[in-house]
């Protein structure tokens, strides 16, 4: 048995939207440290509904899954929509097992300083 969902692997061996936006309109956050292992660095358009977000990650199977569905389902949705989504949808959508909750929420925790944050890179 398989530790991760097909959801999951999908998201992992072929992810989407790895990269970093440019320009004004960008919203950007970067979350985690690599003593930690696992840093996320997340950019978004602030166009409202969101057309386009990308990810740079260094971490687990878990951590580039999320950060490649997260942006995928970004894409259309409205800044009132993203920030409704919780460390539980995430978990859900991608049938991560409990003890990868960690991931999530730092996925989450980038998605919510982006959104807070505006265009400063720090």
């Amino acid at each position: 048995m398989n530790l991760y969902s097909n959801v999951t692997m999908k998201h992992f061996q072929q992810p989407q939207n790895m990269g970093e936006l440019q320009g004004d309109d960008v919203a950007f956050a970067k979350v985690g440290s690599l003593p930690q292992g696992e840093v996320i660095q997340l950019t978004l358009q602030k166009k409202d509904p969101i057309q386009k977000a990308a990810f740079k990650a260094y971490g687990s199977v878990a951590t580039i899954a999320s950060c490649s569905w997260l942006t995928s389902w970004l894409e259309g949705k409205s800044w009132q929509q993203a920030r409704n989504l919780t460390v539980q949808n995430i978990i859900d959508e991608l049938q991560l097992p409990e003890m990868r909750r960690p991931a999530a929420i730092l996925v989450l925790e980038a998605l919510n300083k982006a959104l807070d944050n505006d265009s400063k890179r720090s």
